[in-house]
């Protein structure tokens, strides 16, 4: 396309040499950046060509790598179009193969002669329903025959056919374990109810008829009710099913309180040693020499513990004793609320229950002390001892423990130890 040359406009110099030769440069350029219509070089373009929305027009043979027409490529149309082409082609060489293995199939099947077209056929088809065709005993024609004539007793091993051909037969002993493969017979080739009592004679089903692996006792199956549920016990219903039976609980409280389910030997130990006065004993021990005596492992749950004392004593003045409890964690040795009365001398602690107000080393002491769980970790003791059967020591206190109880101590107070007697405990 054309190009406006920058002309300088000659004012004065006009003999400049310089100043025209520019001019002249400047047409000269402009001139070469345009197209020619003859083709004179330069005739390419350098750059893409705008046709501002104009057609072109009478163009005879355009020459080009792709056009795109609407953001389609022609290129990639025509590309898609010969590789469908080239399909199409072979699927109709496929459809030639296929035509002509038709027809080798046809001619083939017609040079086949048909049953129908033999010479030798019976006469007449009459009374001849559901009848086989044989070829007959002088191999010179075919025949009709009954199934019982072709399948029977004599040739193919007690196997018969009813001359109806719904019904067959197998004789007895003609099929037994030697005739059947292994896994001939399954589940998927017996049919729902196929097999009924009705159908196996008394005593055809014995243990030696039955393969060790059948037999080998796995889970039974329950046929009715709820399948393996657990704590229940199973029972044979009068159908003769496997079903669940009676529910199992193992509560030491007996909370469910049901007419219906069963217990636990434990749970029914529990709630009889719990409820009905039962007391389990500890190991009693002699109290004739040591400092203390603790009795452990009390289990959890326990309410009420018995401490019983004979002829117990220490072997200096001024030591008292005292009764500790103790958790998992020990003994614990304060935070008792406790006192002691013994003719008229009340002493109160706080680091045990004390049982002795005044220590007496000819003293010996015989009685129980009792200590009850009143709600959660809370203890309260009482109880009565007997000093030298002349006179009496009345106990009392409470303790509120860190944790659940699981151990009991008789103790000292000071610096004494214990030289006589015996002491063992009860707890429920």
């Amino acid at each position: 396309m054309a190009k406006q040359p920058v002309i300088t406009d000659v004012d004065s110099g006009y003999a400049s040499n310089t100043l025209l030769n520019t001019n002249f440069d400047n047409v000269q350029t402009s001139f070469d950046n345009t197209l020619s219509l003859d083709g004179s070089t330069p005739n390419s373009m350098g750059a893409d060509l705008d046709m501002n929305s104009n057609d072109i027009l009478n163009a005879n043979l355009v020459a080009a790598t792709d056009i795109t027409v609407a953001g389609v490529s022609l290129a990639t149309q025509v590309a898609a179009a010969a590789a469908s082409a080239v399909a199409a082609d072979a699927s109709a060489t496929a459809a030639d193969a296929s035509a002509t293995a038709a027809a080798a199939s046809a001619t083939t099947a017609a040079s086949i002669t048909e049953f129908l077209n033999l010479t030798d056929v019976p006469a007449s088809y009459t009374g001849q329903a559901l009848q086989t065709v044989r070829v007959n005993a002088g191999e010179t024609a075919l025949e009709f025959a009954s199934g019982s004539a072709t399948v029977g007793d004599a040739d193919y091993g007690d196997i018969t056919v009813a001359s109806s051909g719904a019904v067959w037969t197998i004789d007895n002993g003609a099929v037994d374990a030697a005739a059947l493969a292994t896994d001939a017979v399954t589940t998927i080739k017996i049919l729902d109810d196929a097999v009924t009592t009705g159908k196996i004679v008394n005593d055809a089903v014995t243990l030696a008829k039955i393969a060790a692996a059948a037999k080998s006792g796995a889970d039974a199956t329950l046929v009715t009710g709820t399948a393996g549920t657990l704590n229940y016990t199973a029972k044979w219903n009068t159908d003769g099913d496997l079903v669940d039976g009676f529910e199992v609980l193992d509560e030491d409280t007996m909370v469910t309180d049901s007419a219906t389910k069963l217990a636990t030997q434990q749970s029914i130990k529990a709630y009889v040693d719990t409820n009905s006065g039962g007391f389990t004993r500890g190991t009693a021990v002699a109290t004739t020499s040591g400092a203390d005596h603790t009795w452990s492992s009390i289990p959890a749950g326990v309410n009420q513990i018995v401490m019983m004392l004979d002829l117990v004593g220490l072997n200096t003045v001024g030591p008292e004793m005292i009764v500790r409890m103790g958790y998992s964690g020990g003994i614990e040795t304060s935070g008792y609320r406790s006192g002691a009365d013994y003719n008229g001398t009340f002493v109160a602690s706080a680091v045990g229950f004390l049982l002795t107000p005044t220590g007496d080393a000819a003293a010996e002491y015989s009685g129980n002390i009792t200590f009850n769980r009143l709600d959660g970790n809370l203890w309260e003791a009482t109880g009565i001892l007997n000093k030298n059967s002349t006179a009496l020591t009345f106990v009392c206190g409470s303790k509120t423990l860190t944790d659940e109880l699981t151990s009991i101590q008789l103790a000292n107070n000071g610096a004494g130890t214990f030289d006589t007697g015996s002491a063992n405990i009860m707890y429920k």
